[in-house]
């Protein structure tokens, strides 16, 4: 993960509309775990409903692991155990030939937009469908931070607000739990 020391990460919008890339600078502290099952989509609403509607299960029966399971292909006490919230939630922490429900984790990054809770997935243990990739470029990364670190004041209006620089221009909102994420594009 390429950040600055630590204290950010730069993101490149995977699925952009338009010319124009799109990009976010996130607060590296706020990146957590996070159960695939309860990420925010784009209406702030829970992703897929809940857990018995997010259809990706995976289980030890009889000493194999079998992936992709969707909630009907569960017995009902696999479902009782799965909304129980299981204490192993990647293949790493499972004891071998255990029979016990996977429930997958991604690392994310949740904020308030104002009007909405959203979800921004960095990555996916057994897929990988994330709308937004870290930026491994050194040299953008070193120059989007300097402008982002040495801009003027932002300007606010009804909530939002944004500064253009010599190349990029930065977006604001002005929520309290808004702050993990700047989106910004190039000029």
């Amino acid at each position: 993960m390429k950040t600055n020391e630590n204290k950010y990460t730069i993101l490149e919008n995977n699925n952009h509309i338009g010319d124009k890339e799109q990009y976010a600078i996130i607060k590296t502290s706020c990146i957590e775990n996070v159960m695939r099952h309860d990420v925010y989509n784009r209406y702030g609403q829970k992703d897929n409903g809940g857990i018995e509607a997010w259809g990706q299960f995976s289980i030890f029966r009889n000493g194999e692991l079998e992936t992709n399971l969707s909630w009907e292909e569960l017995t009902e006490e696999e479902q009782e155990r799965a909304e129980a919230f299981p204490e192993y939630s990647d293949l790493d922490t499972v004891p071998e030939n255990e029979e016990h429900i996977l429930i997958e984790t991604c690392k994310a990054i949740e904020y308030y937009d104002g009007s909405n809770f959203q979800t921004i997935i960095l990555d996916n243990q057994y897929r990988v469908d994330t709308e937004w990739k870290i930026v491994e470029d050194e040299k953008f990364i070193n120059d989007v931070l300097k402008q982002f670190e040495n801009h003027d004041t932002v300007n606010y209006q009804s909530g939002t607000g944004s500064v253009k620089t010599a190349d990029y221009v930065f977006y604001y909102s002005n929520y309290s739990d808004s702050w993990p994420v700047c989106f910004f594009e190039e000029k």
